[in-house]
This record gives structure tokens, sequence and C-alpha cells, in this order.
């Protein structure tokens, strides 16, 4: 998608500064005589098609249909034709199509290098929500389907329309093979734009490097971007794309090169030499002398020079936390189906494939990123709710159980883990006006508490903490009845467990204090969990903020009830209030024997507006001192202050002391001074653009509604977030696991079994699959460096395991490893990706 409106200037002003811009550049070439002969032109005809954006896939469909034929046609009467085309589902689709002569040309442009398949991906996502496991299964699913239909696998990544890149593309991309990279957005605002060049090795924390092609100018043929492409790359050999978003090709090949002819000729460049290429091959020739070019390590982000893509991290917000569920459910399939099937139950390996493809396809940076209309609003939703419920049962189903009057827990994480377990009345069969506590094999009582539905649980749940549950294992507990034992409402305005004091304001429930008991720090020096509402003139769903400056905080309002209650599990304050013309409850828990804070809050019928809503916590830091660093897919990544999207948490510290703020599904963060504030939701009063352009390129669907109602954000939305604080720097913590724990629900299942854990890993190194693999057989397990400095690590094994390889991301085998005494020990390099396969 490139975006449809202006982000910085009017048309008027554009117009005057192209112009002068195109003058200007032109005076330059014209001057100089030497620069202009050593260009060669090498245009590169693509199309990029959007999956769903402000149509459906029904569309999509017979563009690609359209834009493929026209291709195959050009194949047929040029020999000098080239094509680059990426998305395994829409080549996949459209090869389903082909008549058997059809798919013979098709393959042959391949298999002569004339069409290029490129990405590998299954579709394109936005690579800065989904979680690191997700591209890489983007990238599975895709290079399987070309490598089992043509033989081949892309060798060039394709991140030409994301929103912003992410630091590990370099690492995850030379892991499964490939060789090239193209990007367009963003160079971060901290660097120097004008010396940016066009090629360059991109290097990820591991050192892993890829030769990449920044697209300067962006992907589409035109005046603009060969200006920007010039002004970035004035000499040698440069590639100019030759289509744009959904681009039709010319009737003749002929075409393509007169219209580059007219594209050059303002610029004084109409004799220039015109070679026609693949992405392939442009990237062939800059590799055969690539050995001089900059090396950079940067952080590709926010994406807003090229246009400000931000709000797309925090548009249509329930998706988003239904596509983070499905991440979370789709890991604990995986891992005790596969736990299952080595104990000889059979893997349901046809449902989980199509399964992670509905995942995978909501991925795609339009559907993610919320920068679409409502019909596709909807089937993503749908398609999310199918991922999730399915995941859920083959999880439940796959995990057996024996006796009554037991419950059983599953941690399918790889570390030692405190956490909230919850199972559903219904499920569980406990009379609800009765009290139960949970017997371990310790003979320590475990209390149960009730939460009703309005918690903002699915349905009344039953729910307590797991202490210490070992990694990948199960173990029993003993339903037992116990005297009742009623939560106590207390008249207080203050609230403290074991690692901290909680004050709040009681005219607004604002926090004014929270201490923390084992830093011995205030960690606030402000209202803390205050809502603000900020206004916005005129919103656009592809993402540009237009902030009026126009805010209300909930120190606006007075609280219209609050209390604070203490039971067997620990102490919940709950203040209700007005807020933006609907009801605000916040629930604060603290819990005895955790060591952080949980928030749950609901903004109750909310009717919408153009405002974006989020939650603050001033923290107590040094502000000359602060390091901000956001979970990103693999890795943590330190960044400047302003407005980005993370995995499960951001950090603040002063090298002293720390906060995080950890969310479930809400990724937009605003780091800002002191200020560690997460982004809740984005609401749009009457977005009309899609339907204006809509109408213009005869989607169906637009002559009566503008097909974005639902980005209101009109109802009642949840929010669950978690503060966490900790000594020194974000690498003397445990946010990875943390983070983790907190999005990935423990499996609770009634009946009994106890089992002793699969396999362990030493501390800075976490599991983020555990899967059969995708051929032969094995088992894949994967994980990550988490401390961000090289060590050593344990890995324990299971006793049946006779054969060990390292593998890459594809699942091919490497090294061959020897355990000894059933351990493994490697060396992992920084934020270190490593994949075994097992036997």
């Amino acid at each position: 998608m490139i975006p449809l409106l202006s982000t910085a200037l009017s048309c008027l002003e554009k117009s005057l500064c192209g112009v002068i811009i195109v003058l200007t550049f032109t005076a330059i070439v014209l001057a100089d005589e030497n620069i202009k002969s050593s260009r060669t032109f090498h245009v590169m005809p693509h199309s990029h098609i959007d999956v769903e954006w402000y149509w459906s896939y029904a569309t999509t469909r017979s563009w690609t249909r359209e834009i493929m034929d026209s291709a195959m046609k050009l194949f047929k009467e040029s020999p000098e034709f080239r094509f680059t085309q990426d998305q395994v589902y829409l080549i996949r689709d459209y090869w389903n199509s082909c008549s058997d002569e059809e798919k013979a040309l098709f393959k042959t442009m391949v298999d002569q290098d004339r069409l290029a398949l490129v990405g590998g991906l299954f579709v394109m996502p936005e690579v800065a929500e989904p979680c690191g496991e997700a591209l890489i299964r983007q990238i599975l699913v895709g290079q399987q389907w070309l490598n089992e239909t043509f033989g081949m696998r892309a060798r060039c990544g394709w991140f030409i329309d994301t929103f912003g890149q992410i630091p590990q593309i370099p690492q995850i991309l030379r892991r499964s093979g490939y060789e090239y990279n193209f990007f367009w957005r963003d160079i971060p605002m901290e660097r120097n734009f004008e010396a940016m060049p066009t090629n360059f090795y991109w290097r990820s924390p591991d050192g892993s490097e890829i030769l990449t092609h920044w697209l300067a100018g962006g992907y589409d043929f035109s005046s603009k971007q060969l200006e920007i492409n010039l002004a970035h790359q004035p000499s040698g050999d440069l590639l100019l794309p030759f289509g744009s978003d959904v681009a039709r090709l010319p009737e003749k090949f002929a075409t393509i090169q007169e219209k580059t002819k007219e594209l050059l000729t303002p610029f004084g460049l109409a004799d220039a030499e015109i070679h026609v290429v693949t992405a392939t091959e442009y990237m062939k020739l800059i590799a055969a002398s690539a050995q001089d070019l900059p090396r950079l390590d940067w952080d590709f982000n926010p994406p807003y020079r090229a246009a400000d893509l931000r709000g797309t991290y925090d548009n249509r917000i329930e998706l988003k936390k239904r596509s983070r569920a499905a991440e979370a459910w789709m890991f604990n399939a995986e891992v005790v189906a596969t736990l299952a099937s080595l104990k000889g139950s059979a893997y349901p390996a046809s449902v989980m494939n199509q399964l992670w493809e509905r995942l995978l396809f909501t991925h795609f940076h339009d559907i993610i990123g919320g920068s679409h209309h409502d019909p596709v609003y909807e089937n993503a939703m749908a398609e999310l709710q199918a991922v999730l419920n399915n995941s859920r049962a083959i999880a439940y189903n796959s995990f057996k159980t024996e006796k009554t009057g037991y419950l059983t827990v599953l941690n399918t994480l790889s570390f030692p883990r405190t956490e909230l377990c919850k199972v559903p009345v219904a499920e569980l069969g406990l009379a609800a006006d009765s009290s139960f506590a949970l017997l371990d094999e310790q003979g320590i009582l475990h209390p149960l508490r009730l939460l009703s539905e309005q918690d903002g649980e699915d349905g009344p749940v039953w729910v307590w903490l797991a202490q210490d549950l070992p990694p990948l294992s199960a173990v029993g507990y003993r339903i037992v009845a116990v005297p009742e034992a009623k939560p106590a409402l207390l008249q207080t305005d203050c609230m403290e467990n074991e690692f901290f004091a909680i004050k709040w304001d009681p005219r607004t429930g604002d926090l004014i204090s929270i201490y923390d008991k084992t830093l011995g720090h205030e960690l606030l020096q402000g209202p803390g969990n205050a809502l603000t509402a900020m206004q916005e003139k005129n919103p656009d769903l592809e993402g540009p903020l237009y902030l009026t400056g126009v805010e209300k905080s909930t120190a606006d309002y007075t609280a219209a009830s609050l209390h604070c209650t203490q039971d067997a599990l620990g102490t919940t304050l709950t203040v209700i209030s007005p807020f933006q013309d609907c009801q605000l409850q916040r629930r604060v828990r603290l819990y005895h024997h955790l060591s952080r804070i949980d928030f749950a809050t609901c903004i109750e019928d909310f009717s919408g507006g153009d405002v974006m809503i989020k939650v603050s916590f001033p923290l107590n830091l040094r502000k000359d001192k602060m390091v901000r660093t956001y979970e990103t897919p693999f890795a943590a990544t330190q960044r400047p202050e302003g407005h980005y999207a993370a995995q499960t948490w951001a950090d603040c510290s002063d090298g002293l002391h720390g906060v995080a703020l950890l969310n479930k599904g809400t990724p937009g963060y605003w780091l800002q001074g002191a200020d560690l504030a997460l982004v809740l939701l984005r609401s749009f009063s009457n977005y009309t653009y899609y339907q204006k352009a809509g109408l213009r390129k005869k989607v169906p669907g637009y002559e009566s509604s503008t097909q974005t109602k639902l980005a209101d954000e009109h109802g009642t939305h949840w929010f669950f977030y978690s503060l966490k604080s900790h000594a020194g720097g974000w690498e003397k913590s445990d946010l990875f696991s943390s983070g983790q724990s907190v999005n990935v629900p423990i499996v609770v299942k009634p009946g009994r079994k106890t089992t002793k854990s699969f396999l362990t890993f030493s501390p800075g190194f976490i599991l983020t699959a555990l899967k059969p693999a995708q051929t032969g057989n094995g088992v894949i397990v994967r994980g990550f460096e988490t401390t961000g400095r090289r060590h050593t690590i344990e890995l324990k094994l299971p006793a049946r395991i006779r054969k060990v390889h390292k593998a890459d991301l594809l699942e091919r085998p490497v090294e061959r490893l020897h355990p000894q005494n059933g351990c493994i020990r490697f060396e992992c390099a920084p934020h270190e990706i490593v994949t075994f396969r097992l036997e």
C-alpha cells in the first residue's frame, strides 16, 4: 500500500516542491557528464498486489489473474521481458487456476529466471506486530510450496510495503537460505537521510548480514521515485521499479522502454543505458562488486519519513488482541500435540497446517495493521476466532488426564513459572456458591477464587496462582472443599503485598504511589494508570497521526465509586468513573507471591470519535540516563522517544532502576520523557477516504457505505497489562519470560496427570517452537538468546532422543551435535535464533 493521503504537504506545496527539485536535479545532472554517463538503469517490472485492503480477496483474485495473464503474454512475445512477483498465496491460487499449457509456460519462465518469485512468504506480513515465529512460518510455508512446485526457493527477501522493519530480518533470512533483501520503509529519524545508500549489508544483533537494497523512493514508477533514487545513488547501477500497487502491465514490451525514456528525459538521461531485469538479476549484479558496501545495524523504524504509518499500531485493536491470543494458543496446541505424539498419539498435521495458513493470512500488513475496510475486518475476526477455538480444542484434547476430583495444569513454556491459572466454572463442574482449594503434591493448599463475567473473562472462571511450575511438564492438584471465605471490603486508600505498596487518589482513582519494596524505590512521579483521550483531526486509517493537542484525562473526572477488596489470592482496587462519554472501569490487582502488578481496564459502551486513548505511568527515573527498550521479534531493541510497536513489553531504565509495561495484544507504546505509555485504542468517527478511492477504482460495495463504520470502535473494550520493575537495565531482568508468561495461558484440564520436564534450557534462552518436523521424521525445537550477550547455553534432552542436529529455519540439518550425559552445550551469539532437529 502506498499512502493515499499526503502526510506532510498540501498538493500545491508538493507540486511546487517537485518542480523545484526536478529542475535543480536536472541542472546538476546536465552539468556533470561523468555522472550522467556512469549510470545504468535496471528497470524491474513488478506489481505489488495487496491481498486485502479496501477490497476483499475475491477482487484480488480477479486482478491477480489479469496481471499474471498479461505477464505470460509478454513472456511469449518478448524474450527480453522480465517480471518479479511475490506472495505465495497469490501465486499458488493463480497456479491452481492455470491449464496444463499455462503451467508449463509459467514453470519454464521460472526455470529460465525470467520470472522471479521473490519473498518466499505466504503473504507479505506486517513484521512488527506478529510474533517472530509467525514470520518464520510465513517463510516455511511459502518456501516449501515453491520448492515442491518449481524445485526452487526465493532468494530475495521482499518487505517493500511493510510498516517498518525489525532488526532480526537479516538473521531470519540468512538462516532460511536467502541471499538478498529488499525494503522501503523506513530510515530512522535520528539518522542522516541524505547520506543513506541504496545498497548495503544489513546486520542483525547476532552478526548475520544480508545484502540489502533500500527502495529509497518506494516501489512505484514515478518522477518522484526516480528523483529520490538519483539523490541516493548518483552513479553506477540504479534500480528503477516499473510498477505500483496492483500495477497492470502494458500491452507491448516496447512500452516499458518508451515509458522509461519518457521518465528519464526531464533529468537529462534520455540516452542512458537501460536493461529490463528481475529483482534477483539486479542483486546478483550488485553482489559481484559488493565487498566495499557499508554495513549497517540500524533499526529501520518508525514508518515516518516515507509516510507516517504509526497509527497502524493502534487501528482495529480488537483484531490485534485476537491475533495475539491465536498465536499463543497455536503455540500451546503445537507443544501439547507434539508431546502427545511422542507417546503414540496421532499429530493433527493437516488441521494444524490449515490453522497456520489461516493465521498467517490475517498477518498481511493491511489486515493486521488495521488499514482496511469493514468486510476485511469482519472476515479476519472470524478467521482468528476459528484459529483460536480450534487450537484450544487441539491443546485440550491432546492432553489426556485420569481420575475425577483432580485438576492438572501443563506449563508449555521452557522455564519455571509462577502464573495465574483459569478454568471455566462450567468445565470444572464445581458449585459456584461453594469454596474450594487445590492441594498440590507437597501438601500445600492453593486457594481458588471465582471471577464473575464482570471481570472481562469469557464467563465465570475459577482462578488460582500456580507456583514454581516446572518447564514443559504437567502438575496435578486435588480439589478439596474449604470453609467459605468471602472477600473483605477494606476502608483504605492503599494496598500492598510482599513486593509493592500502592496508594491512589481518592477522587480520581489514579495511582499516586507505587513503592517497590525490594528495590526500596518509588516508581512514580505523577498519576499512574491514568487514561488520556487525545483528539485527532481527520485521522487517517492508513496510519498518519494528526493530534490536535486537545486532551481529556482521568484526572478531569471524579470517580463514581472506589472499593478495595482482599481475598486469599491478594488485593484488588476497583475504580468506576465517567470518561469520554462512557463509563471506565479500572481494576488494579496485587497477588501474593507474584512480583508484578496486574491491571484490567474496561471502556464500557464507548461511542467512538476521532480519538486515541493511552494509559500512562510517569516514572521516577533519571531522564538524562533514560534508556528505552522494546521487545521486537527475537530481540530487545533500544529506541529514542516516540511511538513504536513492541511485542509483549517495553522498558524504561536509568541504569539503577527500570520499569516495564507488559501488554496482551496492544502493541503500540508511546515513550516520551519519563512517561511510559501504552496506547489502548484508536477510533474514527467517520472515515470516508476508502469510499472515495473505492468508487474511483470501481471496487464493489462503496456505492452506499463508507465500509469503515466499525473503525469507530463503538462498544465495550477490555485491556489487560502489567507493570514489572527491576534493578539495573532490561538485560538484568526476566522480561522476555515474563512477557511470554503473561500472554501464553497455562493449559488446564480436569483430571490427574503428572509428567517430568520434556527438556530444559539454562537461563538466557527461551523456547518459541516445539513441533514435528515439516517433512520427514523428527521434532523441531527452536528458541533464542534473551540477554543480548554472547554466552554458553545448556540444553537438557529427553532420554529417548538418539540424534541431534542444529538446523536452519527451513528445518534442514546443518551440524550434527553429540549430547554428553543427556545435555548439549552450545555457544550463542546475542539474540541468536537456534533451531534443533531431534530424532
